[in-house]
């Protein structure tokens, strides 16, 4: 999620025209990631959804830079079509921003990861005022002209630092998981140098402390589905 995330917002400024690529890809790499975690959060489900729109906004866009190549006059850019994608790449992207935090504070509030949730909560409202400015140049007349496009290059700013803040906060939560299978890996043997068997002694203390709170996490799951199925039966 944190690669696709840093693939989605980050790297297609440096890309230009070939920016359709990260899209596709980035949104191929997210899709993949939240199929995987909707079964921990289904509001993650959604976020697959938007993936699929980035990647379909980035297959358009390579049509659009094909066209420009070869002359197809298939999608030349400037008509009503390219200026309808491009007004609602916008809108998906809030969206995305939307549904992945609320993810993640639905997913941290379960497991009273309190610090992470309050920071997730935070870049949401960011997101969303962000998203509250986009919507001011479309629909205010002449806000994108305002003192030779100070608005635009504020928005610009402001997406960054949001960019850079929710990038921090999937990093963080990386640091609190445990990867599948590692728990029955093989045993680390001693390295000769002290300084690593020191970072792998943090590692497999983080390690060991994830898989108990997923493990926790997992068993009050069950022990909150066997308590549906009891009710139910009472019911009947």
């Amino acid at each position: 999620m944190l690669c696709a995330y840093f693939m989605l917002t980050l790297m297609p400024v440096g890309m230009g025209e070939y920016s359709f690529a990260v899209y596709v890809i980035g949104g191929l790499v997210s899709l993949k990631a939240t199929w995987s975690l909707k079964d921990y959060c289904p509001k993650f489900s959604l976020v697959s959804v938007l993936s699929v729109l980035y990647v379909l906004y980035g297959i358009y866009h390579a049509f659009v830079f094909l066209d420009t190549m070869f002359l197809w006059g298939v999608a030349p850019a400037g008509n009503i079509t390219y200026t309808i994608v491009q007004s609602t790449g916008y809108a998906f992207e809030l969206c995305y921003h939307v549904f992945m935090l609320l993810s993640i504070i639905d997913l941290t509030g379960e497991l009273d990861m309190v610090k992470i949730k309050s920071r997730a909560t935070t870049n949401l409202v960011l997101s969303l005022i962000w998203g509250v400015g986009q919507v001011a140049l479309v629909v205010i007349p002449g806000a994108a002209a305002f003192q030779q496009n100070m608005l635009t290059k504020m928005l610009l700013l402001w997406a960054l630092v949001c960019y850079l803040l929710n990038i921090f906060l999937l990093h963080s939560c990386y640091q609190n998981i445990c990867p599948a299978g590692e728990e029955f890996g093989k045993e680390r043997k001693p390295s000769r140098f002290g300084f690593i068997n020191r970072l792998n002694e943090k590692f497999d203390e983080r390690s060991a402390k994830a898989l108990q709170e997923t493990l926790d996490y997992q068993a009050e799951k069950q022990r909150q589905r066997e308590e549906k199925k009891r009710n139910k039966k009472k019911k009947k």
